[in-house]
């Protein structure tokens, strides 16, 4: 069993970059997606490219790094960083056109609808991306262990699982819509269209070369060194 992020360096720099982005560039206030006005009258169309760069706050970004530990780093183990790259591209791509189909849909529901529906409003942070990574992780990823407590079984999927479910209370129903929209983005990942299958994709040897090339920036971390021998203190 490997743990942490050993052989994970795209869960690791996802996690801190987030972080980074917030604390170097201010940009916290416009960390958001809302239909109207945004797009319908100012045509703000990055903003459904960008609401997915970090959380606004810390504690949401503290369950994103739960999320990452334990399903990201495994996801990318399985996967590869260059496939794993792709997923995630993909995740956050497909998560801001469904976006942007939901708030069409809600700007055409009458007035009687609440103004936090009808906005299209969608707050910002990853929740598309941690969905899709915790969909992929159930998909692919058996059980490591279980726990019985009376008739019930918890696996060290729930580890995954309460994180997820803390991001779609956070500002339900909106976080909640997030979360849904990204678990749809992960399953249209596995869709197959004839031949076609966005999970089938791959980042070219070219791109790859030259992100190995950071990785002594990243820090892909190694597995620890384990004695042979039992040691007493």
């Amino acid at each position: 069993m490997v743990s942490g992020f050993a052989h994970a360096p795209l869960s690791k720099a996802f996690t801190s970059l987030s972080a980074l982005c917030i604390a170097a560039l201010d940009i916290k206030p416009f960390i958001r997606f809302q239909f109207v006005p945004h797009i319908t009258e100012y045509a703000q169309y990055w903003q459904a490219l960008l609401y997915h760069i970090a959380f606004p706050s810390s504690d949401r970004h503290v369950l994103c790094v739960v999320v990452l530990y334990f399903g990201g780093a495994a996801v990318e183990r399985r996967l590869g960083s260059r496939r794993y790259a792709v997923f995630l591209i993909s995740a956050a791509l497909l998560h801001s056109l469904f976006s942007l189909v939901w708030g069409a849909c809600v700007a055409m529901l009458p007035a009687i609808a609440p103004e936090y529906i009808r906005s299209g409003f969608l707050p910002g942070g990853p929740y598309g991306v941690l969905a899709a990574l915790a969909y992929e992780y159930y998909v692919a990823n058996p059980p490591l262990w279980s726990v019985r407590v009376g008739a019930l079984e918890f696996t060290d999927r729930v580890l995954i699982a309460i994180p997820v479910l803390l991001l779609a209370l956070a500002e339900a129903p909106n976080s909640l819509v997030s979360v849904v929209l990204g678990f749809a983005a992960a399953r249209v990942y596995h869709m197959r269209l004839g031949n076609f299958s966005l999970s089938k994709l791959d980042v070219s040897a070219g791109v790859a070369h030259r992100f190995q090339s950071l990785l002594p920036l990243v820090g892909s971390l190694q597995l620890p060194t384990r004695t042979s021998r039992a040691e007493y203190i």
